[in-house]
């Protein structure tokens, strides 16, 4: 165990890496593999089902807080879980996030209210984040980075799975409170008037301008808490100081703020342009997921083969920008084998960019930060889902109210759940459907110049290789002063005080 300081007080934080055997390491990496698979299930499985929640408990109006709810309650507590897992441990810790996920799902089977549904979806929000964080920490924890591409690539798969179907007080004083509060406020305060604005409340509404005030001061706080007040800061602004690990964090926004709003806004443009089913909308994702879960895999043993992942990374963008690209020329009457091959080039984009990137960041990343760092990717990444969500759910009213003839104008608001058709004349239902699939691809048209920008800054991001030294030999313990490093023998501390 180590002790690192910049000068001040110490506080204790146990190494927890425990590199196992062979066998030991399957057990628990099938383990944390079922876990992961169910998390990523039940965070992105809810979108098929949308429109028929939105007609079952009366909600048309506001079942976008299905998915922004959940996503939100995710982002928040997401960088929580790296500081958490050092001060309490990593298992008791994954365990409760576990446990939390049992009880949310038990609750939104059984929730009679829209509201009660949104509020049992943001508590299975928190367990995800905190499921997903978890499993990248301990599989840092328990394989050698030369290995390491080959189990985040399976993992990687999971997700691409999923989507179809004790030291007290003393300890306790360490959590990042201020920061999670501030933090909060911030996210909650912020997409809230984004996603409602200009539907659920006017844009100059007091509620609207009050929360966005809200929401930029405590965007203000949270920095100057992470920068002078935490002892363990969730955000620690020493992570930026490396230019590759704070552009794979920006990437992970980016392409978060589109993975999980294609997710979500697939299946709407196959229910409601399209008019096929739920099932069959999740089965037209399939050939996203497969080529997903295949590239997936086929990159993390790319990258333990020949100990590179820079030109998976690059290939993964450009296939995503090249897919995102295709989504945009979406019509009513596009063929479905542009739509089948445009996904296709889709999943073989996110394959070959989830894992990966979480594969370079550690290889950027100090061992002291490497929780936090990994901690904070998941962080990003969630919160750039939670900005899509909402963005795109405004794109898309907007959109759909501006297509709509006058006369059906009203409807607008319903822009998650087509009213039933069959009330309409022939072409009153031709329009809410033209309507709808121009809404669809502006959506679509929002997001590939985003792909375009995390595709640039690839240049940012040079291939280090993956060998690591502490790795190689027993890890040294050491204590790091103003300008000194010595052998320590005792613990893991990162300064209590700024």
């Amino acid at each position: 165990m180590a002790t690192i300081t910049a000068g001040g007080p110490l506080v204790i934080v146990r190494d927890q890496t425990n590199l196992l055997p062979r066998t030991q390491l399957l057990v628990v990496f099938s383990t944390l593999a079922t876990a992961f698979l169910i998390a990523y299930a039940d965070q992105n499985g809810v979108g098929v089902a949308l429109p028929t929640i939105a007609r079952d408990l009366n909600a048309r109006d506001t079942i976008s807080w299905a998915g922004t709810s959940s996503m939100i309650a995710n982002t928040v507590f997401q960088v929580l879980y790296g500081r958490l897992s050092d001060i309490f441990g990593r298992k008791k810790v994954y365990l409760s996030a576990v446990l939390l996920l049992a009880i949310a799902d038990i609750l939104c089977a059984t929730a009679q209210t829209a509201w009660a549904f949104y509020l049992f979806r943001g508590m299975a929000g928190v367990a995800t984040g905190g499921i997903n964080s978890l499993t990248m920490m301990i599989v840092s924890d328990i394989v050698t980075l030369q290995e390491r591409g080959r189990y985040q690539g399976i993992l990687g798969s999971c997700i691409g799975l999923g989507n179809t179907i004790g030291n007290g007080l003393a300890k306790a004083k360490l959590i990042d409170i201020w920061g999670l509060l501030s933090g909060s406020i911030a996210i909650i305060c912020t997409l809230i008037p984004i996603s409602g604005g200009g539907s659920y409340f006017p844009w100059n509404s007091t509620l609207v301008i009050a929360m966005l005030s809200v929401g930029g001061v405590a965007t203000i706080a949270f920095i100057l808490v992470e920068w002078k007040v935490a002892k363990l800061p969730m955000v620690p602004l020493s992570m930026f100081r490396t230019p590759a690990v704070t552009v794979i964090l920006l990437q992970n926004l980016f392409f978060g703020y589109c993975y999980y709003a294609e997710l979500y806004f697939l299946p709407l443009y196959f229910e409601n342009v399209r008019g096929v089913t739920p099932l069959v909308s999740a089965a037209l994702l399939v050939p996203l997921v497969v080529a997903q879960m295949i590239f997936s895999v086929g990159s993390g043993f790319y990258i333990s083969h020949y100990s590179r992942y820079g030109e998976v990374i690059w290939f993964g963008f450009i296939c995503w920008t090249a897919g995102a690209s295709v989504l945009c020329t979406l019509k009513q009457d596009t063929s479905l084998g542009v739509i089948i091959v445009a996904l296709i080039i889709l999943g073989v984009g996110v394959g070959n960019v989830f894992q990966p990137c979480l594969i370079a960041i550690q290889a950027h990343s100090p061992k002291d930060l490497r929780a936090v760092i990994i901690s904070n990717r998941n962080f990003f990444r969630a919160l750039g889902g939670a900005i899509g969500l909402a963005c795109s759910s405004l794109v898309l009213q907007a959109s759909f109210g501006k297509a709509l003839p006058d006369d059906l104008r009203y409807l607008s608001r319903d822009s998650y759940v087509l009213p039933t058709l069959s009330d309409f004349s022939t072409a009153d239902q031709n329009a809410l459907r033209a309507a709808y699939s121009q809404a669809s691809r502006t959506v679509f048209i929002s997001m590939a110049p985003v792909m375009g920008f995390c595709l640039m800054i690839c240049v940012f991001i040079r291939d280090k290789g993956l060998q690591r030294k502490e790795e190689i030999a027993p890890p040294q313990p050491v204590l790091t002063t103003a300008g000194s490093t010595f052998q320590e023998p005792t613990g893991m501390a990162i300064n209590a005080e700024k």
